[in-house]
């Protein structure tokens, strides 16, 4: 078997060990960032329709008009430790606060400008995502060590008869 059919292989058995309690924990530690964020008013829940592209600890789609998101985990969860599970997780409820700063660029400005600057506007969206990505990820880094996520992941963890 090929490393990358072996590696596939590996991930789908991985993904299948994603059990209830370990998306029931998560469910519940997304409640306590969500918390810890100030977004009491949005819905921000675990999918159930499976893993998020490999390329992520886990992704989330933000609908605005809703205050809903759903958050989904990668093949991979069960390999990236508690701090790296803890980080993406908050990680992701700050794309829900911050989605309408992406968004402003994303559609209000693009809307304003002609046909002809389409182009120089995929450059700047490209560039204002990786800026947003970074930023994101400089305070779920933050958040996590200021907050005592990684303890509070691990505390949830353990209630639910998960491995810390």
């Amino acid at each position: 078997m090929s490393g990358k059919k072996a590696e596939e292989k590996r991930l789908a058995a991985l993904w299948a060990q994603v059990t209830e309690p370990e998306l029931r924990a998560a469910q519940e530690y997304i409640n306590w960032c969500r918390t810890q964020l100030g977004l009491p008013h949005w819905i921000i829940y675990v999918g159930d329709n499976g893993p998020c592209p490999d390329d992520a600890y886990a992704d989330c789609e933000v609908n605005p008009t809703r205050y809903m998101a759903k958050v989904r985990l990668c093949r991979r969860w069960l390999d990236i430790g508690a701090t790296a599970q803890a980080n993406a997780l908050l990680h992701e409820c700050l794309h829900v606060s911050h989605h309408q700063l992406t968004e402003v660029i994303r559609c209000e400005v693009r809307n304003t400008l002609p046909r002809k600057a389409q182009a120089a506007f995929n450059v700047i969206e490209c560039r204002s995502d990786l800026e947003a990505e970074r930023m994101v990820d400089q305070l779920a880094t933050a958040l996590t060590d200021s907050l005592g996520a990684v303890k509070v992941w691990k505390r949830i963890r353990r209630a639910n008869g998960l491995k810390p």
